[in-house]
């Protein structure tokens, strides 16, 4: 389970998230019952967003970590 909101995202403009799973087992036949039928799929504007945050993606994850290093440092 991954929130694409908080991290994917960066823009705070979306709510969206990601769940696998290792196999195709009834865990995932649960859940794809649940998706089909409570229609938790993202719209086109939504995956639109969500694709355009994760341009910057790299560059916020190079900043995260090199503010991380700093904080471990002290």
């Amino acid at each position: 389970m991954h929130s694409a909101t908080k991290y994917l995202n960066g823009h705070s403009d979306v709510v969206a998230g990601a769940l696998a799973t290792s196999s195709r087992g009834e865990l995932w036949s649960r859940i794809r019952k649940m998706r089909g039928q409570h229609g938790s799929v993202l719209g086109p504007f939504e995956a639109w967003l969500l694709m355009r945050g994760m341009r910057t993606l790299d560059v916020r994850v190079k900043a995260q970590a090199k503010s991380a290093a700093k904080i471990a440092a002290l």
